[in-house]
């Protein structure tokens, strides 16, 4: 995942935080060569509803490592906002 995916992604959850009444969590750590974008989704109760996990360097298997379905998962929420009009 590079530099601009991560933006793209924070952008996202500014959107989300700023357009919708859900709450974010985004946390991005540098520690050596381990580079990890950590996202976590609350619920309206207060918990975690969902969480990704992304590393800038290296590729994971699962669905909550995956910069897609992150990406995915948040421009749904703000489609639920959304007007119908």
């Amino acid at each position: 995942m590079n530099e601009e995916k991560i933006k793209e992604l924070f952008d996202l959850c500014i959107r989300v935080s700023s357009k919708t009444n859900r709450r974010i969590t985004f946390d991005y750590k540098i520690d050596g060569d381990e580079t990890m974008a950590y996202l976590y989704v609350f619920g309206h109760n207060g918990a975690i509803e969902k969480h990704f996990m992304l590393s800038q360097y290296y590729k994971f298997e699962s669905d909550n490592c995956s910069f897609d379905k992150a990406n995915e998962y948040l421009l749904s929420i703000l489609n639920e906002g959304r007007c119908s009009v």
